[in-house]
């Protein structure tokens, strides 16, 4: 829901009414009169009544008198419901017939004045939920809050909208309105208009199922005079909410249709005008600049409306596909309320605050086309797999084996992991400098897996066995092979994915932008493999980030299989409900058990996947009663590789579900446990065990984002049900950040030549960090973990309104050194049964060349003569931090002429950390010589000398000059003598 306006509260004992129950104050009828202990701080506001019964016999009925209307419920009304909000204290409560029943008050909403954050500071508070205007004139909150106002000011721009003169502006507020219900616990409002004679538009964060409306009334009457008095006669009258009819952010599994923030609701008229005519969607896209105004309810006061000139950049700022951004001052409550043009048209539903203190809104014209799509059947899944195997893949992992084969343990255990019994289909392609379609997209069955990976119990074999590492590397040709699999969309066919797995720099054509056009719309997880030296990392965050994908990196085989499984979960739609890794312990034949919970999955499969395949390890599970579960359990799917094995458990089994649940991994040992059948001691066993589960909430990680140093990063997880509603959870977030930057290492230590591995020749870049790292014998640069929380409501962060199931958090210290960013984000929720979600992406920050901290050295070329001249700079390219971007970087940045300055040469590599360019300077048109340097997705820079040495024509002038003057002076000394 939204904002805060007071509190649920639990009524023990119940207050009951109904024959011989109450006051009989009439023949069959019996009253009771519902008076609660009176808010603190200024009393009870309004009073929202739950009321259940073991039902209503027909002809009887339950009244509520509300002051300003009655409530009625019948046996129609069924067995809970909620009144509508009652003014004050007090409510009157009437029981009519003469059939034996009880209806109970069984808890209560209080509407309370939370004045200037003491009552409610850490729940969006300050705010005087007073609807029926039961003072005179309103006490208005304190407003102060960075999430929603700038915070140069505390006071914000809006006011009440009996200030703005009769016209365009006030005829559109008359149809905008603020609902109330109850909500996590609370009561709180949004905003909503009126779209059609008994229709409202919110956004869905604010209501999206049929269960969050149950409690929910609006009203359009809720203001006050332009001096916040209150109106004469006034006695606002709300409309009971009667159910969702569309919202943007319920999607089922395999509706591809983008989430939206919108629903609409109908409301319970009776047939009787709610007094107020329907807005309009605005159909077409506005323009940059275009003025705007907001109708709202800000903090859930009376009606406010924020507009130009008192706030100048309430305009269109930006647009993309499917929101608008603008800067209407806004706050809590103001979620769901209408951004209006000047013709009154709804260009967008005010939504949540976005960078700089911005709005940004889920556009209108998204609105109407989601609308008018009819949402897609649930699709099964045609993915392809694009495995790179080009010659540094020949490279010997941390395992022991190749890196060719780790991967292809990897793909084997995916590949085993889909489901047979659905229209599912896979393909694979490899690819170096030529590309081969291994296995055409086909359906996937028992028979064509195990051609794909080989039979069971190894699956080491068949097509993606029998793929050797060798040649250069061609993304883009493996790309475009995956991508020519699929059939052109229809609403039948499968949706369709590509996994992409590389460890390398692409050096053979065709090229990732060759074939880019060719990927929208289709569904891209890339999985990166390697270490400091053989991945370029930033070009496929970028490539990730270009086409919505989700990027990871794993730097040895055991997480590459682990990221493997990660990627199954998001393509095809199911969550993961933990990840971790752990030891068993050497001479050990088991690990410590491992437990998790499961709260109404409908599938659980625990994946189990060790680092050696001589160390067989085995899976078996204890359900809640302490069954033991394995391969053998009736009803389980159970599947085994060379170095995995998976169960795969429909829920409930044999009657057991929700509860805590324990793996155990173990593994055959002899002579008491210490040593394996021949005779040798047991080696300690890294692995990993994750849980996929279908069912439940879902958390998926960010898009990717490219990422430079000094960027403050924003991890954000959303965790949502199936029909978009949030989970309220506790949500945490492990970060790995590099301790040092490949480009310092490399400025000090130099570039090595060219090494050929595989047939594959590495540039001089990646064949130094590569020997570096063999030097060393591990990881070339130190990383250290991190845990900060993640939020999802507006007192931790000022990018948001009100909660709406995203959890993120700014970090704006963390990236102070270039390399992969690795993020596991946890999140355990539950009452009674609790459980748990996690993801794992990547992000790879570059060194963000700083002009500031560039060095810069002029050197002249030739004595020049008038006019232009030409100068040789050498830069050396360095962060805010000092960091450098290092040798080896030309195809990172790209340089031009700065103002008064053109280059006259290529540039070139000096291999130390610097590079080397020519410009031919115009001294007349600026003060030194220099350079525009330019790095992806990143406004471009100018770097100049900080003090320019001056060309040797320039001197010569100087002294020439000063010569002059010292002549002029001796002349002028002997005349005055």
């Amino acid at each position: 829901m939204s904002h805060r306006l007071g509190s649920l509260l639990q009524q023990s004992p119940t207050v009951d009414v109904g024959p011989n129950i109450g006051t009989q104050v009439a023949p069959n009828v019996w009253q009771v009169v519902f008076s609660p202990p009176t808010a603190p701080n200024g009393g009870t506001k309004f009073l929202l009544l739950h009321l259940t019964t073991a039902g209503i016999p027909a002809g009887a009925r339950v009244e509520v008198d509300l002051g300003y209307d009655t409530d009625v419920f019948t046996s129609a009304s069924g067995q809970s419901f909620w009144t509508r909000p009652a003014g004050g204290n007090s409510v009157t409560l009437r029981y009519v017939g003469s059939a034996a029943a009880t209806i109970s008050i069984v808890e209560y909403g209080r509407g309370e004045p939370l004045l200037n954050g003491g009552a409610d500071g850490a729940n969006g508070g300050n705010t005087n939920a007073d609807l029926f205007l039961l003072s005179s004139p309103y006490t208005e909150p304190t407003y102060f809050n960075p999430s929603g106002v700038t915070p140069a000011s505390s006071q914000p721009s809006w006011e009440n909208i009996a200030c703005v003169a009769p016209g365009t502006m006030r005829d559109a507020a008359r149809s905008v309105g603020m609902f109330v219900s109850v909500h996590a616990g609370v009561v709180s409002s949004c905003t909503a208009t009126l779209v059609g004679p008994d229709l409202i538009l919110t956004a869905a964060h604010c209501l999206s199922t049929d269960a969050e409306a149950a409690s929910a009334s609006f009203t359009l009457d809720y203001q006050t005079n332009c001096d916040g008095t209150r109106p004469a006669g006034y006695a606002p009258r709300f409309w009971k909410i009667k159910r969702v009819v569309v919202s943007g952010a319920a999607r089922a599994a395999g509706d591809t249709r983008p989430v939206l923030d919108y629903s609409i609701s109908q409301l319970e008229t009776g047939g009787v005008s709610v007094g107020a005519p329907p807005l309009s969607f605005r159909t077409t896209i506005p323009m940059v600049g275009e003025e705007l105004f907001v109708v709202h309810h800000p903090r859930g006061v009376p009606k406010k409306i924020s507009r130009q000139p008192a706030d100048p950049s309430c305009k269109v700022l930006s647009l993309d596909a499917t929101t608008v951004t603008y800067a209407c001052d806004s706050d809590n409550g103001s979620s769901g309320s209408p951004v209006l043009d000047m013709n009154k048209q709804i260009v967008a539903v005010n939504d949540w605050v976005y960078g700089a203190f911005n709005n940004r809104g889920q556009g209108a014209t998204a609105i109407v086309q989601d609308m008018a799509t009819p949402p897609a059947p649930a699709k099964d899944v045609d993915v392809m797999l694009v495995l790179d195997r080009s010659g540094s893949m020949s490279l010997t992992g941390v395992s022991g084996d190749t890196k060719m084969t780790e991967a292809k343990r990897a793909a084997a255990l995916f590949l085993d992991l889909i489901r047979t019994d659905r229209t599912h289909r896979a393909g694979v392609v490899s690819f170096s400098h030529t590309v081969t379609l291994e296995a055409a997209l086909a359906q996937a069955t028992t028979a064509s897996v195990d051609a794909l990976i080989g039979p069971a119990p190894a699956r080491n074999a068949g097509v993606v066995g029998a793929i050797a590492a060798g040649g250069s590397t061609s993304i883009g040709g493996g790309l475009q092979t995956a991508l020519q699999q699929f059939p052109a969309p229809t609403a039948t066919t499968n949706a369709p994915y590509v996994l992409l797995m590389t460890d390398g720099m692409q050096n053979s054509p065709p090229m990732i932008a060759a074939v880019e056009g060719q990927i929208d719309p289709r569904n891209l997880s890339i999985i990166g493999f390697g270490g400091t030296g053989d991945l370029d990392g930033a070009l496929l965050t970028q490539l990730a980030s270009r086409h919505r994908g989700m990027y990871t990196r794993a730097g040895e085989g055991l997480s590459l299989r682990k990221f493997f499984v990660l990627a199954f979960g998001n393509i095809f739609q199911t969550g993961s409900s933990f990840d971790p890794f752990y030891v068993i312990a050497a001479g050990a034949t088991s690990a410590a058990p491992v437990s998790f919970g499961v709260c109404g999955e409908d599938t659980i499969t625990v994946i189990l996947g060790w680092e050696h395949p001589a160390n067989a390890l085995t899976l078996t599970l204890t359900t809640p009663n302490g069954t033991q579960v394995d391969a053998t359990t009736a009803g389980v799917t159970s599947r085994r590789g060379e170095a995995w094995q998976f169960l795969r458990i429909p829920l409930p089994l044999a009657g057991q579900r929700d509860g805590t649940w324990i793996a155990r991994v173990s593994r055959p040992g002899g002579r008491g446990g210490e040593l394996d059948a021949a005779g040798a001691a047991l080696p300690a066993e890294r692995f990993f065990l994750s849980t996929v589960v279908d069912g439940g909430p879902v958390m998926r990680p960010p898009e990717t984002r490219h990422y430079y140093t000094g960027d403050a990063i924003e991890p954000r997880v959303s965790l949502r049900w199936a029909d978009g509603e949030r989970v309220d959870a506790t949500v945490t977030v492990d970060v790995e950040a590099p301790g040092d930057g490949a480009g310092n290492i490399l400025a000090r230590e130099g570039l090595r030549p060219a090494r050929v591995v595989g047939g594959e020749t590495l540039d001089a870049r990646a064949s130094a960090l590569l020997d570096l790292e063999e030097a060393r014998g591990g990881a070339l640069i130190p990383s250290q973990t991190r845990t900060f929380p993640l939020f999802d409501d507006d007192t931790h962060l000022y990018h948001k309104l009100e909660p709406d199931g995203t959890y993120m958090n700014v970090l704006p210290n963390l990236t102070r050194h270039e390399g992969h960013y690795t993020f596991r984000a946890r999140a355990e929720f539950g009452e009674g049964c609790t459980t748990s979600r996690e993801t794992s992406w990547s992000a790879y920050v570059s060194v963000g060349i700083d002009p500031g901290k560039t060095r810069v050295e002029v050197t002249p070329i030739g004595d020049g003569g008038p006019g232009p001249r030409t100068v040789r700079l050498t830069f050396t390219p360095m962060d805010q931090y000092g960091n450098y971007l290092g040798p080896g970087r030309l195809g990172d940045f790209t340089v031009a002429g700065a103002p008064g300055s053109t280059l006259a040469t290529p540039i070139s590599d000096a291999g130390n950390g610097s590079y080397v360019v020519d410009v031919v300077w115009d001294p007349g048109a600026a003060p030194a010589p220099g350079i525009t340097i330019s790095q992806p997705d990143r406004p471009p820079v100018v770097v100049a000398p900080g003090r320019t040495a001056l060309p040797a024509r320039s001197c010569a002038m100087s002294l020439l000059v000063a010569l002059v003057i010292l002549l002029a002076i001796a002349v002028l000394w002997l005349l005055l003598r």
